[in-house]
C-alpha cells in the first residue's frame, strides 16, 4: 500500500463509525429535524472559515507551482462550492444572512478549528496536509455510501448526491497522489507522526457528526 493508502485504511473504522451517527442516518432517510441539519449548516459553515485560512498557510509554504496550485484547487473547492452550497441551504430555510456573523462555535467545533490552526502554526506543510485531507476524502467515502441507499424523497438528498459526484472523486484522487509524493521521502519515524495527524482529524470528524445531539444535552 501506498503511504496514504495506510494512513486511509487505519481511519476507516472512523470513518465507518460516522456512518453510524444517528445524524448521518437520519439525514440518509430523510427524518433528521431541519433545526439539526441547520445547525450542522452554520456551525460547518464557521469551520470553514478558519480551514480556508489554514490552506492559505499551505499555499504560504508550497515549494512550487503545482503545489500552489494544488492548495488553490482546494480552496476554490471550500470557498466556490462547499460555502456556497451552505449559503444556499440557508436561504432555502429562510436563515438570516447575519446569522453567521453572530453564531458561535461550537465546543467540538473549537476544538476542532484549534486544532488544525495549531498545525499551521508549525510551518510544516506535511502536518498541515494531513490535517485537511481528513475533512474531504472522509466526505467522498461517507457519502458516495450514503448516495446509494438515500431514499429519493429525502430533502437531503441533493446535498447528499453532491459529494458524491465522480469528479469530485477525482480530485480527491488527485489530492491523495499528492500527499504520497509528499510524503515519499520522510522517515517512517514521520510517517507514523503524519498518520497520527490524520487519524486525528478524523476523529475530530465523527465529533464533528455527533455534535447536533451532543449539543442537546449540555
Amino acid at each position: 500500500m501506498t503511504f496514504m493508502e495506510e494512513t486511509i485504511h487505519n481511519s476507516l473504522a472512523v470513518w465507518d463509525a460516522c456512518l453510524q451517527t444517528k445524524f448521518i442516518k437520519e439525514m440518509q432517510a430523510g427524518t433528521l429535524p431541519m433545526e439539526k441539519f441547520a445547525f450542522y449548516l452554520i456551525q460547518d459553515t464557521l469551520y470553514l472559515n478558519s480551514y480556508a485560512k489554514v490552506l492559505g498557510k499551505a499555499i504560504y509554504l508550497a515549494e512550487n507551482l503545482n503545489e500552489i496550485q494544488l492548495y488553490t484547487s482546494i480552496l476554490s473547492f471550500v470557498t466556490d462550492t462547499e460555502a456556497m452550497v451552505r449559503h444556499d441551504y440557508l436561504h432555502q430555510l429562510k436563515m438570516a444572512e447575519n446569522i453567521l456573523e453572530t453564531a458561535e462555535e461550537a465546543a467540538v467545533n473549537k476544538q476542532y478549528t484549534h486544532f488544525l490552526l495549531e498545525l499551521a502554526k508549525t510551518n510544516d506543510s506535511a502536518q498541515i496536509l494531513m490535517g485537511i485531507l481528513p475533512c474531504m476524502l472522509s466526505y467522498a467515502y461517507i457519502f458516495h455510501k450514503l448516495a446509494a441507499d438515500t431514499v429519493s424523497q429525502s430533502p437531503y438528498s441533493d446535498f447528499i448526491k453532491g459529494y458524491a459526484e465522480e469528479n469530485i472523486n477525482e480530485e480527491f484522487k488527485l489530492w491523495c497522489e499528492f500527499a504520497d509524493a509528499k510524503c515519499e521521502t520522510v522517515n517512517a519515524l514521520k510517517k507514523k507522526e503524519l498518520s497520527a495527524i490524520f487519524e486525528k482529524a478524523s476523529k475530530f470528524e465523527l465529533a464533528f457528526w455527533e455534535m447536533a445531539y451532543k449539543e442537546d444535552t449540555k
